[in-house]
């Protein structure tokens, strides 16, 4: 009908012209649908860009996961400043500065708490202070196995990386010991939609509550307007000022704001809520399944803290509450319930050592030693002889001569 309409008003005016009525209506009915066509590329360039950061985000998550379940800890940062031609770009910078000092661009700060270890309360140490981070670095994307273009948002910038220090030490490692916290807009209803701005608490893998202050890492896209990144050079594209709330994903402490297009923490008002960060990542997959194989004859603990079969409350690496079957085992003691323990040094002997006794004979071990007799009564031992080749070894319950070679 509207094409007629106009199709109309072309041919009667074809000759004499358009008034200015008639161009006023050709105006408008042209800006409405420039108007829309606008709209739908926004909306479809909108749509690209949440795919493409959902498919980054999900990539790096699958890459630190299994790194982690392979190397019981988290890698350490790369350096930002390395053109991405350079052999050291995506590498890892391990630092051990105390809190406060810097190599580089990577800096040792104080994280929010100070972690205790389930294992040892004294590990890494013994006061109340809080826990370093590595702040200032992105992701180390050779030791992850992907591509630097993996670690590029959507605008050109470098995807920003921090880690919780001690969890990037293997010795140390335990998934409750993270000392970074965040806060952000969660929903909590769809019909309506309603959202609560919460301190985010991370649960533990352990007994205990949930806590806050206590993930391992943070990962952050910083946007449009790329505060605090670093592009393909090395070179910072935006420095991380002003009062704008994203300021916090990027000003190198321990604090972070949960990043998401699809809640209403996105926003580009001119005013100190502007916000315009792409994505954040907190938390990696953590499989069930607590073991990983080694090599064909050993199996991995993958989570890096205690299992316990039989026992909630496991207090070593592997506590077994009930009995064990096992064709072979190695153990440095054996120990029963009420901890009288057994050296098995005692039967297969030290490496180089060879147990004996000072006078006499070792006939039998107990209480967690040998025993030396001067006397071995006969009276029940068939005298025999051992095959060409062979010799005693011993002699079994009736009383017959073992031969071996």
């Amino acid at each position: 009908m509207r094409r007629n309409i106009i199709k109309n008003m072309f041919q009667s005016r074809s000759a004499s012209g358009f008034t200015l009525l008639e161009t006023a209506i050709y105006l408008t009915i042209l800006g409405l649908f420039t108007v829309i066509a606008i709209e739908s590329y926004r909306h479809y360039t909108d749509v690209q860009i949440i795919n493409e950061n959902r498919a980054k985000k999900n990539q790096v998550r699958i890459a630190l996961s299994n790194f982690v379940a392979e190397n019981q800890r988290f890698p350490c940062p790369a350096r930002p400043n390395l053109p991405h031609t350079h052999p050291l770009s995506g590498t890892e910078k391990c630092i051990t500065a105390p809190i406060g000092s810097c190599n580089g661009l990577l800096c040792s700060v104080a994280g929010n708490r100070d972690a205790k270890w389930p294992s040892n309360l004294f590990l890494p140490d013994a006061d109340e202070d809080p826990d370093p981070i590595i702040t200032g670095g992105t992701i180390p994307y050779k030791a992850l196995g992907i591509s630097f273009d993996d670690t590029i948002d959507p605008w050109g910038g470098r995807l920003s990386y921090t880690v919780s220090h001690y969890m990037t030490n293997s010795a140390l490692f335990n998934y409750d010991t993270g000392v970074i916290g965040y806060e952000g807009w969660r929903l909590v209803s769809n019909s309506p939609k309603v959202w609560n701005w919460e301190t985010a608490k991370r649960a533990p893998t352990g007994s205990g509550a949930p806590a806050e202050d206590a993930f391992l890492f943070a990962i952050v896209s910083h946007g449009p307007d790329n505060k605090g990144a670093y592009n393909y050079s090395g070179n910072l594209i935006a420095p991380c000022t002003g009062t704008a709330k994203d300021i916090e994903n990027c000003d190198g402490d321990a604090d972070f704001i949960n990043a998401d297009w699809n809640s209403p923490i996105y926003s580009l008002g001119d005013n100190s809520e502007y916000f315009d960060d792409g994505f954040s990542l907190f938390t990696i997959s953590q499989e069930s399944d607590k073991w990983q194989y080694a090599s064909v004859n050993e199996m991995k603990n993958k989570s890096g803290g205690k299992v316990g079969i039989g026992e909630t409350s496991p207090q070593a690496p592997l506590h077994i509450k009930g009995n064990l079957k096992a064709d072979d085992g190695f153990a440095n003691e054996f120990c029963s319930e009420n901890n009288n323990c057994f050296d098995p040094n005692h039967i297969g002997g030290p490496d180089g050592i060879a147990f004996k006794c000072d006078a006499g004979l070792m006939r039998g071990i107990a209480d967690d030693d040998i025993i030396c007799t001067n006397e071995i009564g006969t009276s029940n031992i068939t005298p025999a002889t051992c095959s060409s080749g062979f010799f005693v070894t011993g002699f079994d319950a009736a009383g017959n001569v073992i031969c071996g070679n």
